[in-house]
């Protein structure tokens, strides 16, 4: 094994706890025990490449050496995934050198037939829908909440949006004794 990685399993091992033994908070452990050898490896390039961002002086001599030896890291990522297929475990990661998968078949969704919509385009059969059709045919503001079951700042929110952001013309006859709720709302009809 320690032909592969250009260095010996007990040298990458001591270099390794020297590693971890800097304590630099950046830096994860390196795991050197019941580790198969690219592996640690691995963990040791990237824990070397931390410290170095940190204070490259805290590598020893022989850290840099065995650093330097060893193979790239895409190698040890090739070595790894290469034991794992003997063994019959899947690559983990994203490597280009692991089996592509094949597409999943895309399953035909049946399309839900499209809901009956009102006269100013909200679905029918929720309230929205329904409150297009009250003040179509108009009525107080009472009846049409009565109705409909609904909030009077649904009503007056909806009244708003048929007003402001389709441009309906919204037709208000007040009440002679200025009870809002007893306001007769109707939409004017405009040939387009």
């Amino acid at each position: 094994m320690g032909n592969e990685l250009g260095v010996e399993v007990k040298e990458l091992k001591a270099v390794a706890d020297e590693v971890n033994a800097l304590g630099v908070e950046e830096v994860d452990k390196i795991k050197t025990v019941a580790i198969f050898a690219p592996a640690m490896a691995f963990q040791f390039i990237g824990a070397c490449d931390a410290v170095s961002q940190v204070d490259e002086s805290l590598l020893s001599d022989a850290a840099v050496d065995v650093y330097n030896k060893l193979p790239s890291k895409k190698e040890l990522t090739d070595m790894v995934d290469a034991r794992d297929a003997e063994k019959g475990k899947k690559p983990k990661g994203k490597s280009k050198s692991a089996a592509k998968k094949e597409p999943k078949e895309k399953k035909e969704r049946k399309k839900a037939d499209p809901k009956p919509k009102s006269r100013y385009g909200h679905i029918q059969s929720a309230k929205s829908g329904r409150l297009d059709d009250a003040l179509f045919e108009g009525g107080t503001m009472e009846n049409i909440m009565e109705k409909l079951q609904i909030p009077r700042t649904r009503f007056v929110g909806h009244s708003n949006h048929l007003k402001n952001d389709l441009g309906l013309t919204l037709v208000i006859k007040a009440d002679k004794d200025k009870n809002t709720l007893k306001d007769h709302y109707s939409i004017k009809e405009e040939s387009i």
